[in-house]
């Protein structure tokens, strides 16, 4: 069974060293362009949310 990921909290938080694939992640995730308005908007109305009905987005 795979582990899950470490996370911020338990980084910083708990003070777990961070794992290689912590690092990884966040640094993809620091260079990473910054999404407009539009796209942050776009990508809302298409998420279907918990119960999974795109025409009530979340």
């Amino acid at each position: 069974m795979k582990a899950a990921p470490q996370t911020i909290q338990q980084v910083l938080g708990e003070g777990q060293e961070p794992t290689v694939a912590f690092i990884e992640e966040f640094h993809a995730l620091n260079e990473a362009p910054e999404l407009s308005d539009e796209d942050l908007e776009r990508q809302a109305l298409s998420a279907p949310g918990d119960d999974g009905d795109v025409r009530t987005p979340e």
